[in-house]
């Protein structure tokens, strides 16, 4: 219900901006910060599920792209068929976070899913609900934040919550603000 509110509400800030304050600029940075963060929390609980269907192969071809190789094609195969040569194939090899958390992996139990939709809906689906429920909760706040307000956009979100279309919360609001800037 929120999204549906706000979807309006944007629609009138994007046409009126010159009455945004510091306030609802706010607003929208920390809004911005949170959609960022709920991509990163996705991508992560994305990878997470999809190593726990990976086979140890799999997993030894994320840490050393050198055995890659081993599956499909005889060792060295890339560097002769002119591909990449071997110095650049050596250097791929992945150091920090991502290659320490493969090597953690390796010694766990996993139930293995060779290939298909399933291997991939591991990640998915959940990386999805992560990422719905981060930005859900995240324009709730949102939202909250502007009804707060004492700013044209935080009266506007009310008029809005109160069950008014944008047409005749955007009469109400800005015959108030007429109104107001009349009597200064």
């Amino acid at each position: 219900m929120s999204e549906l509110i706000l979807l309006d509400l944007d629609s009138f800030m994007l046409q009126f901006r010159r009455f945004q304050t510091r306030e609802d600029w706010e607003i929208e940075k920390r809004c911005k910060s949170t959609r960022l963060s709920s991509y990163v929390w996705a991508l992560a609980v994305f990878i997470v599920g999809r190593s726990a269907t990976m086979t140890d192969e799999f997993i030894l071809s994320k840490i050393d792209p050198y055995t890659t190789t081993e599956a499909s094609m005889k060792r060295g195969l890339w560097w002769k068929a002119g591909r990449l040569p071997r110095s650049t194939v050596e250097s791929l090899r992945p150091r920090g976070l991502i290659a320490q958390y493969y090597n953690l992996v390796l010694g766990m139990k996993r139930l293995p899913v060779r290939h298909g939709l399933l291997n991939f809906a591991c990640g998915a689906v959940p990386a999805y609900i992560t990422f719905a429920l981060m930005n859900h909760s995240a324009q709730n706040r949102r939202l909250n934040s502007y009804l707060k307000q004492d700013t044209v956009f935080g009266e506007m979100a009310r008029t809005l919550t109160r069950g008014a279309t944008l047409r005749d919360a955007s009469v109400q609001v800005l015959t108030r603000v007429d109104k107001e800037f009349l009597k200064k």
